[in-house]
């Protein structure tokens, strides 16, 4: 129980960095850069012209960041929007649709935060 109750605090310690304020591409278009309380962060701009040159939605009805919920001690995270799972296909990575969610390995989801800084990022869930 005590191992638990520690993982639960890293989990919420690390949630804490969360960007809870999301805003369409299109206005990202504009101006690149969200603000969530005293948190400042610039998006990157080469994703945001990639989600626009390549998705056929609304850039309107494409929110940033796209958030992964990653259960703890799996191997892979999941999206609850298939308009979310859409975009993330664009960048080459694979979706798996099971149980109502869109599943995406971690390694993916972590070359995503790595290279595309601000348009998405992880909760860690117990």
């Amino acid at each position: 129980m005590e191992i638990e109750n520690l993982i639960k605090n890293e989990i919420i310690t690390v949630n804490k960095g969360i960007i809870r304020r999301r805003e369409p591409v299109s206005k990202l278009m504009i101006n690149p850069v969200l603000k969530d309380g005293t948190t400042t962060v610039k998006l990157n701009e080469n994703c945001i012209q990639r989600i626009a040159e390549n998705c056929n939605l609304p850039l309107s009805a494409i929110y940033l960041p796209i958030t992964f919920f990653v259960p703890y001690g799996l191997g892979e995270g999941y999206l609850f929007s298939e308009k979310e799972a859409r975009v993330v296909e664009i960048f080459s990575i694979e979706t798996s649709f099971r149980a109502g969610k869109y599943w995406v390995k971690n390694y993916e989801i972590n070359r995503l935060i790595a290279h595309y800084h601000g348009c998405f990022q992880r909760i860690f869930i117990s």
